[in-house]
């Protein structure tokens, strides 16, 4: 049932590195998109209608 051929060892500190290398990569990813999303709203509001 189980993988018996597993040549490998994960410890704590591998998985704890990964976990914080995601979760700046997902903060960046909303900074980003959260000031690219400032610009466009300024561009488009600082047009008048008419």
């Amino acid at each position: 049932m189980f993988i018996s051929d597993i040549c490998g060892y994960l410890d704590p500190a591998s998985l704890s590195f990964v976990m914080q290398a995601l979760i700046g990569v997902f903060i960046a990813i909303g900074v980003g998109l959260k000031l690219f999303w400032a610009r466009i709203k300024l561009k488009f509001s600082n047009r008048k209608l008419g």
